[in-house]
């Protein structure tokens, strides 16, 4: 069964994930509008690359222009791909705690709970406007005042409660699809993170083993 897509317009849908979530993710679990999971993965995986570039210091050693792009087309395209890797692990742990979602319905599910992460490029665009590259520097060259002061932790104080909200749709829309408990939908999440860090985690330790076998 899916839902009528005329139901609701997007615009409504959000309104309706922030003012009522349990009852919007019952509609959006069979919404049946790929385009929209699209375009938010590709969105939230340039949010994601911006945060890394900040958290990375990138702009010690890069132009802004190129931080920009670099989000926009690798950290797009890159984290647009393990978005998908991500529903799909929280689709496959799942199963192993007796979930009962289909794969498309996960897929919506992660989608618009990453929604409020969307929300976080306009905070990282009002801080490049107002701090230019000292965003993603180690060491501001930005002039210090109180107003700067004050203005840094507003955006900091968003980005958190934009996350945490996004982490909390997370879990009640994964609890809706699964038919899961709040305490079993976050073992799922916590399960798919691990099965996907396991793995990498492995390959590195392979990889420097290797390393230093052949040096």
């Amino acid at each position: 069964m899916e839902v009528n897509n005329n139901k609701y317009s997007v615009s409504e849908l959000i309104q309706y994930l922030f003012i009522n979530p349990k009852a919007a993710f019952q509609d959006i679990i069979l919404w049946n509008r790929a385009e929209v999971v699209h375009i938010t993965f590709f969105l939230v995986s340039i949010e994601k690359a911006f945060e890394r570039a900040e958290l990375n210091s990138f702009g010690d050693r890069e132009t802004l222009q190129s931080i920009i792009i670099s989000a926009i087309l690798i950290g797009g395209i890159s984290g647009y791909v393990f978005m998908h890797l991500y529903s799909f692990a929280i689709d496959f742990s799942g199963k192993w705690i007796d979930g009962k979602a289909r794969k498309k319905e996960i897929r919506n599910v992660v989608a618009w709970a990453s929604i409020p992460s969307i929300f976080l490029i306009i905070v990282f665009l009002l801080r490049i406007i107002a701090f230019s590259d000292n965003v993603f520097r180690s060491e501001s060259t930005y002039e210090d005042n109180e107003f700067s002061e004050y203005l840094g932790y507003f955006f900091a104080i968003i980005q958190i409660v934009l996350s945490f909200i996004s982490l909390r749709l997370l879990i009640i829309g994964i609890s809706i699809a699964q038919q899961f408990s709040v305490g079993k939908a976050i073992l799922n999440i916590v399960l798919a993170i691990l099965l996907l860090v396991i793995p990498l985690v492995l390959l590195v330790m392979g990889f420097y083993l290797l390393k230093g076998n052949t040096a």
